[in-house]
């Protein structure tokens, strides 16, 4: 399953694990298209390319002290 994360492809898999084709789909394959997934969610075909919109968003001080008030009244 590490080798189909990495995006080895499986042929390679195969040799590398010495599978029975069978065995290795069957039993040790994750059966998910990583690189459709990728695509269909809005991201680059490329492996390890993506990018979240919601990860550049600067929350204002005002609002994290509203939710992180357990913060403020820790001494450093």
């Amino acid at each position: 399953m590490q080798a189909e994360l990495l995006e080895i492809p499986t042929p390679l898999v195969k040799q590398l694990g010495n599978w029975n084709p069978d065995t290795q789909e069957d039993r040790y394959s994750t059966k998910l298209p990583l690189k459709a997934l990728r695509v269909m969610a809005g991201h680059s075909s490329e492996q390890g390319q993506f990018f979240l919109p919601r990860s550049a968003v600067e929350v204002p001080d005002v609002l994290s002290k509203k939710i992180f008030t357990f913060i403020e009244g820790m001494k450093v």
